[in-house]
């Protein structure tokens, strides 16, 4: 299981509860091994909201449709961890650019995707899982939401989000390894 952050505070809740075993730098990256809960460590579907459909469904990998599934087993444990869990668990579609959304642009992604959230780095992970046949699954807490400022309230709301995210996604782990 591998668990991606986009920076070091959204990491650092997780490395508090992780054994590491290794610590290993790859591609100007620091990849840490070992395990949370006992495992060794890591939404329905995601999407690109800036990249053309066709590419994906007429070119490699010739998907079916342009979201990238989540996989059943992960979702059916998921379901399960969400009727207990101490936050609001939600299903639904996650969509990945490569900016901040502004104003101008929330309103035509979400008639076109209707996410639950945009980020940065869903896509990009479950693209390259689906076409190495990795199951995947996506968690993500919400710094900000369409009435704020990205940056500044991602800044202001990083940290404690990132914890939130550690603890969910330790109750997922002990839901998947109960399964």
């Amino acid at each position: 299981m591998g668990i991606l952050c986009a920076s070091d505070t959204e990491l650092a809740p997780f490395l508090k509860d992780m054994e590491v075993e290794r610590v290993t730098e790859k591609a100007m990256l620091r990849f840490h091994q070992g395990s949370i809960e006992g495992v060794p460590a890591v939404a329905e579907r995601s999407a690109y909201h800036d990249v053309a459909g066709d590419i994906l469904t007429e070119f490699h990998p010739w998907m079916p449709l342009v979201y990238f599934p989540s996989d059943k087993g992960l979702l059916s444990a998921t379901g399960r961890y969400a009727e207990s869990a101490e936050y609001a668990i939600r299903f639904g579609a996650i969509v990945t650019g490569e900016l901040f959304v502004e104003n101008k642009d929330r309103g035509r992604i979400l008639c076109k995707h209707g996410p639950l959230a945009v980020d940065m780095e869903t896509a990009a992970a479950a693209h390259a899982c689906y076409v190495n046949g990795v199951p995947f699954l996506s968690v993500r807490t919400v710094t900000d939401t369409g009435g704020d400022s990205g940056p500044e309230a991602f800044e202001r709301n990083c940290e404690r989000t990132s914890e939130i995210t550690a603890e969910v996604v330790k109750g997922l782990l002990r839901a998947w390894t109960r399964a």
